[in-house]
C-alpha cells in the first residue's frame, strides 16, 4: 500500500524527536498476539509497543506488519497499524534511537482533508508549552494529560521526550467540534479529545487512517465479482477494466471472454476496435497540422467541401468541437440500412459524407453542440489533402510513433492483429445477435476506425488531459469546451458540480478527460483524472443496454469512478 503524495514532509527536527528503541539494542524476534483477532506483534515493533504502554497507549493491532513505501525517502519500510497509531521501522536509522517511530498520522489525516496545519494562526510564543517547530501551544485542558502520559513510558527518556514520541508537537489550536461538545486538538502523531464530562482520550487515528485507505483498496480488489454481475445484466460475452494510479495503485479486472473461439479473457495485449476514441487521435493529427502552420482552426471549410451549402460559415474548429451544424451520417436511416445489408463492405469516405450532406439543407453553425461523425470524416479528408498521405500514415508519423503507441493502428483492410476480441452486435432486432468482428471499420473511418490495446490506451490516457505533442497554446484550444447541457437543465445535487463539455475531440466531465467509443459490438472508455492521477481503460465486446440505461462499459465506468470518489473523500 502506497503512502499518499499529499502527506506532509517530515521535518528533520521533528524526526529527531521521534525516539523509538534505545540505540544499540539487540534486534528482537519475539512475537506476541494481542486484541480480539489475535494479531501478531513482533520484533522491534513489539518492543516499542510494550515500552510505551502497549494497548493502553496504542490500542490493539489492526493487522500484521507489512511493507509500505515511505513517500519521504522513496524507500520501503515495515509498518504496523494499531487503533491509535502507526508504528514504523525506518531502516535508514538502524542502530540509532530512531529505528522505530510513531507515524505522523495527525498531520497526514489533516492533509487528507485538504488542511495544511502550517496555515493555522500561530499560538503565543510566551506560552511555556509553545512549540517553535509548529508555532502552536498545548491547550491548557490537554497539558496535564500530554505530560503525564509520557511519565510512565519513558524508556530511558525524560517525560517530555517520551510524550513527544507519543503525540508529537501540537499542530492546531484546540477547538470544539461543530456538532457536539468535544474539544479537539491535533498533534503530529495523535489527536486528543475531551468530552463534555472532562474525559480525555487519544483519538483512534489508526482506525480512521485504515478506513480511508484499506477499505477502498479492498473494494477495488473485490470489484471482479461486481464486474461479472454487470456482464450478466447486459448479456455480453466479456469485459476488461484497467486502472493505473500512483496514489490508489494499479488494478485490472476481467469478466467473461474477449474471444469466444479461444476462451481468452481480455488482457493488456488484446486488440480491440476503440470506435470513437479514434476522434481524440484524429484531433491530434489536425492540431499538429495547426502547429506546423498548414492549417488554421478558423479556416472555413468551403475550400475543401464547396458542395455543402453553408460550408463557408463552418470552420475547422467547429468540426472538431461539434458545433458545425452538419448532420451526422450515422443518424440517417439510409446509411444504417445500407450498412446492415452488407456490413463487411468497404466504404469510401466520400460516400459517408454524402449521407451527412444529404440531410444538411444548409450548415448553420450557431454555437450549439451536436455530435456528428460527419465532422470527423471531413477532418480526415482535410488531413489527407494537406499532407499528401493517406490518413493512416499521417496518424502513424504524427501521433502514434511520437507517443510510443506501438500496438495501435489504423488498418485499412479491417483486419485485427492477434490476439483480438470478438464482438457481438445486437442493434438489429430482425437479425438477433450477430458476430460483428469482421464488419469493415471503414464505416467509421477517421471517426472510429482505430484498433488498439488496453496497454497502449493506458499509456495514452493522460494525453487527453495534457498533450505531450502540442504546444501549450494549441493544447488550450483543444481543451476549450463547449458546454453540453444548459445551466437551467443541470441539477448540481444529482448530476455533479458542473455540466460536461466537449473540446476538440475530448470530453470533460466531473474532473475526467475522456472519450468513449461504440462500434458494432465493441465498446470502449478511455479516461484520465488529473486530480486522482488515474488512467482508466474499459473494453467490452457487446453493446447491449442494461438495466441502468447504459452499456456494460458505461456501468463499469460509473461504478469505478464512484469507488475512486469514495476513496478520495475518505
Amino acid at each position: 500500500m502506497k503512502r499518499s503524495s499529499l502527506f506532509i514532509v517530515m521535518l528533520l527536527t521533528l524526526l529527531l524527536s521521534s525516539v523509538g528503541t534505545a540505540a544499540g539494542s539487540e534486534e528482537s524476534t519475539e512475537c506476541e498476539t494481542a486484541g480480539p483477532d489475535d494479531v501478531s506483534i513482533c520484533g522491534e515493533i513489539l518492543d516499542h509497543w510494550n515500552d510505551y504502554g502497549g494497548a493502553d497507549t496504542f490500542g490493539y493491532p489492526l493487522s500484521p506488519a507489512t511493507d509500505e513505501l515511505d513517500s519521504d525517502t522513496d524507500e520501503t519500510m515495515t509498518v504496523q497499524y494499531f487503533a491509535h497509531a502507526r508504528l514504523e521501522i525506518h531502516p535508514e536509522f538502524e542502530g540509532t534511537p530512531y529505528y522505530v517511530q510513531a507515524g505522523r498520522l495527525g498531520a497526514e489525516l489533516l492533509a487528507e482533508d485538504g488542511i495544511d496545519w502550517r496555515e493555522f494562526d500561530e499560538g503565543d510564543p510566551d506560552d511555556p508549552t509553545w512549540s517553535e517547530p509548529t508555532g502552536q501551544s498545548i491547550a491548557p485542558e490537554f497539558q496535564e494529560f500530554w505530560e503525564s502520559t509520557g511519565e510512565e513510558t519513558a524508556n530511558g527518556l525524560d517525560a517530555f521526550q517520551s510524550s513527544l514520541v507519543l503525540f508529537g508537537y501540537p499542530i492546531s489550536p484546540a477547538e470544539y467540534a461543530d456538532d457536539d461538545d468535544t474539544l479537539t486538538q491535533w498533534f503530529e502523531r495523535s489527536r486528543l479529545e475531551m468530552d463534555a464530562d472532562g474525559n480525555i482520550a487519544m483519538a483512534p487515528l489508526g482506525d480512521e487512517f485504515v478506513a480511508s485507505t484499506v477499505q477502498p483498496e479492498q473494494a477495488f480488489e473485490e470489484f471482479d465479482s461486481r464486474l461479472q454481475q454487470i456482464l450478466d445484466e447486459h448479456g455480453d460475452a466479456g469485459i476488461g477494466v484497467w486502472m493505473e494510479s500512483a496514489e490508489f495503485g494499479d488494478y485490472e479486472w476481467q469478466a467473461g471472454v474477449a474471444n469466444d473461439e479461444t476462451d481468452e479473457p481480455y488482457t493488456l495485449e488484446t486488440h480491440h476496435r476503440v470506435g470513437s476514441v479514434t476522434k481524440t487521435l484524429t484531433a491530434l493529427v489536425v492540431l499538429d497540422l495547426v502547429e506546423e502552420g498548414l492549417l488554421d482552426l478558423d479556416d472555413p471549410v468551403d475550400q475543401w467541401f464547396p458542395e455543402l451549402d453553408g460550408s463557408d460559415e463552418v470552420t475547422v474548429r467547429m468540426l472538431g468541437n461539434m458545433t458545425s451544424g452538419i448532420y451526422s451520417y450515422t443518424e440517417t436511416i439510409a446509411w444504417f440500412s445500407a450498412t446492415l445489408e452488407d456490413p463487411e463492405q468497404e466504404w469510401d469516405p466520400a460516400d459517408l459524407l454524402w449521407y451527412g450532406f444529404e440531410m444538411t439543407d444548409t450548415a448553420e453553425p450557431d454555437g450549439s453542440w451536436h455530435y456528428s461523425n460527419t465532422n470527423y470524416i471531413m477532418l480526415g479528408l482535410i488531413v489527407e489533402e494537406l499532407t499528401g498521405d493517406d490518413f493512416g500514415t499521417a496518424l502513424e508519423e504524427r501521433v502514434l510513433e511520437p507517443l510510443g503507441l506501438d500496438h495501435t493502428s489504423f488498418p485499412d483492410d479491417g483486419e485485427l492483429p492477434e490476439p483480438y476480441a470478438r464482438a457481438l452486435y445486437t442493434g438489429n432486432p430482425a437479425a438477433g445477435e450477430q458476430d460483428s468482428t469482421n464488419w469493415h471499420p471503414s464505416v467509421s473511418w477517421t471517426a472510429g476506425q482505430v484498433v488498439s490495446t488496453a496497454g497502449d490506451m493506458l499509456q495514452y490516457a493522460s494525453e487527453l488531459a495534457e498533450s505531450q505533442l502540442l504546444s501549450e497554446d494549441i493544447d488550450a484550444e483543444r481543451l476549450s469546451l463547449i458546454q453540453l447541457v444548459e445551466d437551467d437543465e443541470w441539477d448540481v445535487e444529482t448530476m455533479g458540480d458542473e455540466p460536461p463539455g466537449y473540446g476538440f475531440g475530448v470530453v470533460y466531465s466531473d474532473g475526467w478527460y475522456m472519450h468513449d467509443g461504440v462500434l458494432f459490438g465493441y465498446t470502449t472508455m478511455v479516461a484520465y483524472h488529473p486530480g486522482y492521477d488515474v488512467s482508466l481503460v474499459i473494453f467490452g465486446n457487446g453493446e447491449a443496454i442494461g438495466p441502468g440505461g447504459t452499456t456494460a462499459a458505461g456501468a463499469a465506468f460509473a461504478e469505478i469512478t464512484e469507488l475512486l470518489e469514495d476513496a478520495d473523500l475518505d
